[in-house]
């Protein structure tokens, strides 16, 4: 079974941990091709780790939601909820900053099982954005959506405030 939780100021340094799994998984996206990461993340510094993902917002604004994913009781990824305006308008909105499975939980369901959890538990409007050259994330994103909405969402690709692939529902 699938669930989701807050992490708490005191597990922050266990979402910065997974966040070293995330980005290294962005790294494979390449340096330099449209939407890939900030050339800080794209590489480890002397010590073998990626640069710090910002998390303070996270712990400190109103509004922002760092959750665990958790399958069958062990740690299974992440997902960064912010409160934000909308880019294509129509006021605020959820977004999925980020959204993390460990790979070993990936092709099981449980990405699928974790992002209904999310959306139920912040009902309105939702923004989930991919960036080029991401194709697993936006088929991934596309079938959950469907999923949950029954095919009731809008997707926008390279829209005014945004390069890459949005969808829009809720």
């Amino acid at each position: 079974m699938t669930s989701i939780a807050p992490v708490s100021a005191a597990k922050r340094t266990i979402l910065a941990n997974l966040l070293q799994l995330y980005l290294y998984d962005w790294s494979e996206l390449g340096r330099g091709t449209p939407g890939a990461l900030p050339a800080r993340f794209a590489h480890v510094g002397d010590d073998g780790r990626f640069a710090e993902y910002p998390l303070d917002p996270y712990f400190l604004e109103v509004g922002n939601h760092p959750l665990f994913i958790r399958h069958e009781e062990q740690l299974a990824g992440f997902a960064l909820v912010r409160t934000q305006r909308g880019r294509l308008g129509g006021g605020e909105i959820f977004d999925m900053a980020e959204f993390f499975i460990l790979r070993t939980y990936r092709r099981l369901g449980v990405g699928l099982a974790a992002a209904r959890l999310v959306f139920d538990r912040f009902e309105g409007p939702w923004e989930v954005r991919q960036r080029h050259g991401n194709e697993g994330a936006t088929a991934f994103w596309r079938r959950a959506i469907e999923v949950h909405t029954g095919g009731d969402f809008v997707e926008v690709i390279d829209g005014p405030a945004w390069k890459g692939t949005m969808q829009r529902f809720g």
